[in-house]
């Protein structure tokens, strides 16, 4: 006989409430990698750890002129224009 499934799919919400409850457990217990863990899980919710872009060396991703309008195209040729002009 097969088991269904029927238990509700997490919320936000339950994710926010299990993540404390086991950051408090952890606490508890001692175990600082748990707390640790599931602190940074909380803080990336809340948006605290943002990536910053690296500085320095970045891969560049060769251009495409495919997606390009004609209009953003003039625009492109009219500001190289004006940057050749204000370097003379």
């Amino acid at each position: 006989m097969n088991k269904k499934n029927t238990s509700i799919p997490p919320t936000p919400e339950t994710i926010y409430q299990h993540l404390e409850l086991l950051f408090n457990l952890a606490l508890k217990q001692k175990n600082l990698n748990v707390a640790l863990k599931s602190t940074e899980l909380l803080g990336k919710q809340l948006g605290l750890f943002v990536r910053k872009p690296a500085v320095g060396f970045q891969k560049r991703v060769p251009f495409s002129f495919k997606n390009v309008s004609d209009e953003e195209l003039a625009i492109m040729i009219r500001d190289l224009e004006e940057n050749i002009a204000e370097k003379k």
